[in-house]
């Protein structure tokens, strides 16, 4: 709708809140396993903070590591819960959220599709999902700075 970035999150966020979609997934890191229940999955390309003031940032982009965020609450209460907390700056310990730091890892689903957003679109994709980092396979040419 040609809104700004904090404005469609946020809406995008109300309506997933509405109808609170749950997957059955597995994501499989270095040889083992892992089953979720989860309403969101996320993976980031470097460490977000989860902090209020610093919500969303990344404050380094070329680390090399997948960062993946899994979403554990079950209920509306609880996800809401945990995104307030998160806010206060308690994200990093809560129980409600797993949080792993890889170079590749797969998910699994015994659904068909799955729909997953990149950079704000949402395409339905089949899995297994397969994501791997390339460190430093991008090369950036900037102008030098003024001393």
């Amino acid at each position: 709708f040609g809104l700004g970035k904090w404005p469609a999150m946020a809406l995008a966020g109300l309506r997933a809140l509405k109808r609170f979609p749950f997957r059955r997934l597995s994501l499989a890191v270095e040889g083992s396993a892992k089953p979720y229940r989860t309403p969101m999955l996320f993976v980031g390309n470097n460490e977000y903070d989860l902090s209020l003031f610093e919500f969303g940032r990344r404050h380094q982009l070329d680390l090399g590591r997948l960062h993946v965020y899994v979403v554990r609450s079950q209920s509306r209460w609880s996800f809401l819960m945990l995104v307030l907390r998160t806010i206060l700056g308690f994200g990093r310990t809560d129980p409600e959220l797993d949080q792993l730091e890889t170079l590749e890892f797969e998910v699994r689903s015994h659904t068909s599709r799955l729909p997953v957003a990149l950079d704000g679109e949402v395409q339905l994709m089949q899995p297994p999902l397969r994501y791997r980092i390339m460190p430093a396979a991008l090369r950036v040419f900037a102008p030098k700075t003024a001393a």
